[in-house]
């Protein structure tokens, strides 16, 4: 009898001992998080104050690596470097606890418009038929459907700011209605056939580099979790996170709260799935390595119909190898079709994209190649073109008033920003060896 109790008290002793064990790694996990959610605030807050700094005349220079500015028990320094005529660079290194993350912004004394500055690009070829619809609206000032009270032919629309540009040839055909201008690049033209519109002009387009997407190293080493959620509700808190398939089906409603960077491979939603970007606190950005399938009623997008809320990052390469096909290589593919919704920006400067059946894009949409038929729709959010962003980097820039003052650089406003290396620097102009400068503030 004793010998089972002790066999008893040993078998609890191990569980007892295995439950604090994970409840201690739950808890490190759970810490860890919270660090970096807070030194992204604490390096956000280090660019704001380097940029106020170089508007009232200082160097943009912050406390440094060995004496960092406190903020929030944590702290920040700052670098700053004018790399052309008007236009500046701010670096900004933020830390709590055992997280450390820095970002990287762009400034101009120029106005600039956002790289999303157009309803549609496709650097190859863009198509629109078979009663696809290319519009505009404008989010801050309410839905699209409280703006599309225009007509034409029977066709509802909003506004007539939705361009259509290409590096390569525009048809239209069946029906298809661009209201906007439809810009063909250098040497290539605008094909209409079939009661094809469009609304504005047809000069061809100034030439647009698609970089590369850059994928942020520190999330794609992260360990995958499980992507699949059926049926029910969900919250994926803030964070950074790494998938496999990414599969919402049917009945899902799953809810991501910014600020988050979440990596796939392949994304796929479809019956009346719902995943909600919650920008409130955050940009929330997803990259997808393969293929990107809406179908069905599913929507994908922010939660306050807010285009800018959303950057989708597509690295994919469907195009190569089957550029005679409009939706390139159809096991890989990138597609919204029946009636599902996107609400965001979509980059995706490899792939062939399709927007058909009566799906719909609220924002923009930028590919190698892009088709939008059989009643599918591109709504232009204008509200883009006054929010740049970075297209390669993981940043959702506000745009920044310009300044007051007569001593700093006048009229100095936000680009860009992304998240870049911890190790980035930049030089002081009074040392060029020397990271942080000598007598920082």
């Amino acid at each position: 009898m004793l010998l089972i109790t002790m066999n008893v008290i040993v078998i609890l002793a191990a569980l007892a001992a295995a439950f604090l064990t994970v409840a201690f790694s739950e808890n490190r996990a759970h810490m860890a998080a919270q660090d970096e959610i807070k030194a992204f605030y604490i390096a956000e807050a280090g660019l704001n104050d380097a940029i106020h700094d170089l508007r009232i005349g200082g160097t943009g220079f912050l406390g440094s690596e060995q004496t960092p500015n406190p903020f929030n028990h944590g702290g920040y320094w700052t670098a700053a470097s004018e790399t052309a005529s008007g236009r500046w660079t701010v670096l900004a290194h933020g830390q709590h606890g055992s997280s450390r993350l820095a970002l990287e912004a762009v400034l101009s004394t120029e106005s600039a418009d956002g790289f999303f500055d157009v309803a549609a690009f496709g650097d190859a070829s863009v198509t629109v038929s078979d009663d696809g619809i290319v519009d505009s609206y404008s989010s801050s000032q309410g839905t699209y459907l409280s703006q599309a009270t225009n007509t034409n032919g029977g066709t509802n629309y909003a506004g007539s700011d939705g361009d259509v540009a290409s590096n390569g040839d525009i048809a239209l055909n069946d029906s298809a209605m661009i209201f906007g201008d439809a810009e063909a690049g250098s040497g290539s033209s605008v094909l209409t056939l079939g009661g094809a519109l469009v609304d504005g002009s047809t000069s061809p387009s100034t030439s647009k580099a698609l970089p590369p997407v850059v994928v942020p190293p520190e999330v794609m080493s992260l360990a995958p979790g499980s992507g699949a959620v059926v049926g029910g509700s969900a919250v994926i808190p803030a964070g950074n996170r790494r998938y496999n398939t990414l599969s919402f089906t049917a009945g899902a409603t799953v809810t991501t709260q910014g600020p988050s960077t979440i990596v796939c491979d392949n994304l796929v939603l479809d019956g009346t799935t719902q995943w909600l970007i919650d920008a409130t606190n955050g940009p929330v950005v997803v990259y997808v390595l393969g293929k990107l399938e809406l179908s069905g009623s599913s929507y994908l997008g922010s939660n306050r119909k807010i285009p800018s809320d959303f950057l989708l990052f597509i690295s994919t390469d469907n195009h190569s190898g089957f550029e005679g096909l409009p939706d390139g290589d159809t096991s890989n593919p990138v597609s919204l079709v029946d009636t599902s919704r996107l609400t965001g920006a979509m980059y995706a400067p490899n792939a062939a994209v399709s927007v058909k059946g009566n799906s719909q894009v609220f924002g923009s949409v930028i590919a190698k190649k892009l088709w939008v038929g059989d009643s599918g729709a591109i709504h232009f959010d204008t509200d883009l073109g006054t929010n740049p962003n970075l297209p390669a980097g993981t940043g959702m820039a506000q745009p920044t008033p310009a300044s007051s003052g007569s001593s700093g650089v006048a009229g100095l406003s936000m680009v860009s920003w992304r998240k870049v290396a911890w190790s980035a620097s930049i030089t002081t102009p009074d040392d060029p060896d020397s990271p942080s400068p000598p007598g920082a503030k």
